[in-house]
């Protein structure tokens, strides 16, 4: 199997120049904005010397790789650093914003692509609790504060640069990229070219229901597991591509490393699994059928299953629970 450290190491020589961004690139750079910038990248939009290279050996020290998801988060910057392709993209604009208050969890950062082409990646749910409280909003709130964020955020990138904008995240990062393109001022949407979902939960009724939205399917890239589970919450107005996970398990599917890439791209699948199939036909006409309160309960279920999942491969890698039977 073939993930995409396999990809740096194929494409790693090749600058953007000789081969364009694709969506493998894009899924990259949505994984290493899960690693905490804080101190190492400006705040503000403005480029100074420093490179996706010193960045990463800045942060590589501070990655905790007794866990899997440290170890994962070392892995993919330790082969972005080493690889032409990443390695002099420069970094600018880290934001990150938690709020307990009012169940914010933020973070972006920009990435110079050269030639004028740029990516902003927007972190996906991190382990926090309010991370977590904030993931339940999505069900019955009309704007979560993080979403708010995420237009802000582009509204000010895409006014400070001139030139051509791709956005996108893993998780609710792909649903804060999405949501961003479909309501930042039209200044702002129109420098967008690309939206990149990676099984990024979808929006209730009363957001795909705007026009704002509605226009900005054409651009949207989501990508889902075959047993998807927290890619195929809530409603998706736009269509998915289907792809191949090493796992068969939809809440291990959603990381990002046990995808199978290629040269160029993800590799496809035709149809869901068993499970994801189940969920597909059935999960948003049921989640339609529930109250507020049970969407509320609902999500806090499915992203409490998810953290437990992400704890017991903790432990696993660690060794324990091995002969506690």
């Amino acid at each position: 199997m073939s993930n995409y450290i396999d990809y740096i190491k194929w494409r790693g020589d090749l600058p953007f120049s000789a081969v364009p961004f694709c969506e493998v690139d894009a899924m990259i750079l949505s994984e290493l904005v899960y690693i905490d910038m804080t101190g190492i990248i400006n705040e503000d939009f403005t480029f100074n010397d420093r490179t996706c290279r010193d960045v990463c050996m800045s942060l590589l020290p501070k990655l905790n790789t007794s866990d899997p998801i440290g170890k994962k988060l070392y892995s993919v910057a330790e082969a972005a650093m080493s690889a032409k392709r990443f390695a002099d993209i420069r970094m600018c604009g880290y934001a990150e914003d938690t709020d307990t208050r009012t169940h914010k969890q933020f973070a972006a950062v920009l990435y110079e692509l050269g030639g004028d082409q740029y990516f902003v990646a927007y972190r996906g749910t991190d382990s926090s609790l309010v991370g977590w409280k904030e993931n339940m909003d999505l069900a019955y709130f009309e704007e979560i504060p993080s979403q708010k964020a995420a237009v802000k955020y582009l509204n000010e990138v895409t006014k400070v640069f001139k030139g051509t904008f791709y956005a996108g995240g893993h998780s609710k990062g792909g649903n804060l990229a999405v949501y961003a393109a479909a309501f930042s001022y039209k200044r702002a949407a129109g420098k967008v070219k690309a939206v990149y979902n990676f099984d990024g939960p979808g929006f209730n009724g009363l957001v795909i229901s705007k026009d704002r939205f509605k226009e900005t399917e054409g651009k949207v890239h989501t990508f889902v597991p075959q047993n998807s589970l927290i890619g195929l919450l809530l409603k998706h107005q736009e269509p998915y591509t289907i792809i191949k996970s090493t796992k068969t398990n939809g809440l291990y599917e959603h990381q990002m490393d046990t995808w199978e890439v290629g040269p160029l791209e993800i590799v496809r699948e035709k149809d869901f699994g068993s499970s994801g199939r189940i969920l597909n036909e059935n999960i948003t006409e049921w989640i339609d059928s529930m109250t507020y309160d049970e969407k509320k309960q609902f999500i806090d279920v499915i992203y409490s299953l998810v953290d437990e999942f992400d704890e017991v491969e903790d432990h696993l890698s660690a060794g324990e629970f091995v002969g506690n039977r």
